[in-house]
């Protein structure tokens, strides 16, 4: 979750009543932001300024309504470019619904997209997780040429990385439609190995929305979740021969740096592509420096 500061100057001769009203005429638009949590406008009359605070389920969701595209409408209606700044949420304390709002606690949702959103399962859902493996198994049937087994649900949510490959927290993030069903699962482990990588252990979502878009819009949102909680760059493994997700995960922008052989998957040996993600100023060199198993030579499992 993070908190937007937005401000711009007002040309002069603006009233109040008139900074008021046009909050009035686009206040609607702003209620049909999925992402949006919450959104206080604010003027100041001595220094003709007026803005808002938003918070906001990811960065990204503040990207895409705070476009190019909306700073040059800022610029053609008030002749001023706006002043943005972004800060990490950790927490909401909220009087007026009486709760504190944290995100992943208590089912606040982590981030959303295409009218899904995210929140940490627990051992209350493995019964949900369960039924979505067996509603859902061609991820299954496809690396390991098998159906779900009666305990999967729990096998995975209780699997760990071997104890030689030190992690920070394991997320194990549930993606839910309105009506509260469960549409999709995302594992990742925060750093992995090395301090800022993070490692997407699994993502699947419901195969009725496989080619719908969905998929992609939600993994950005998870990606941009993962980045704003000081991911620098991101890491998986898929099954070399699986194309549908070879191909999706190219699209996102991910490069293999190696092949691992002889990988059993749960039910099959599989050779895995591992592939790698850096953002932002994170060079792809300065990752393969600190995770040396991840390097074309390398020989470590």
């Amino acid at each position: 979750m993070i908190t937007e500061y937005v401000l711009f100057d007002l040309p002069p001769g603006i009233t109040r009543e008139q900074v008021v009203q046009g909050m009035r005429e686009v206040a609607p638009r702003w209620r049909t932001e999925p992402e949006l949590v919450r959104k206080t406008f604010v003027h100041d009359p001595v220094a003709n300024q007026v803005g808002a605070f938003y918070v906001w389920t990811s960065r990204a969701a503040a990207e895409r309504a705070h476009d190019a595209a909306w700073r040059q409408r800022l610029r053609d209606a008030y002749g001023s470019d706006p002043v943005v700044r972004v800060f990490d949420t950790a927490l909401v304390v909220d009087n007026a619904l009486g709760r504190v709002i944290e995100p992943g606690a208590d089912g606040a949702p982590l981030f959303a997209a295409r009218g899904l959103h995210a929140r940490e399962l627990a051992a209350a859902d493995l019964p949900a997780i369960q039924a979505f493996y067996e509603a859902n198994p061609e991820y299954l049937l496809a690396i390991n040429g098998r159906a779900p087994a009666p305990d999967e649900a729990r096998r995975e949510y209780d699997d760990l990385p071997p104890a030689h490959l030190p992690h920070g927290r394991r997320w194990r993030i549930g993606l839910f439609d309105a009506a509260g069903a469960l549409q999709g699962l995302a594992f990742v482990l925060s750093d992995f190995v090395a301090v800022g990588v993070w490692h997407v252990g699994l993502y699947i979502v419901a195969t009725r929305l496989h080619g719908s878009g969905v998929a992609g819009a939600l993994y950005d949102a998870l990606e941009a979740w993962m980045r704003d909680a000081g991911a620098r760059w991101l890491r998986l493994g898929v099954v070399a021969g699986n194309a549908r997700a070879e191909a999706f995960w190219r699209r996102r922008g991910y490069v293999e740096v190696r092949q691992r052989h002889g990988v059993d998957t749960g039910g099959r040996i599989n050779s895995l592509r591992v592939l790698v993600k850096p953002l932002a100023d994170a060079p792809l060199g300065e990752y393969l420096a600190q995770v040396v198993r991840d390097r074309p030579d390398s020989e470590l499992a």
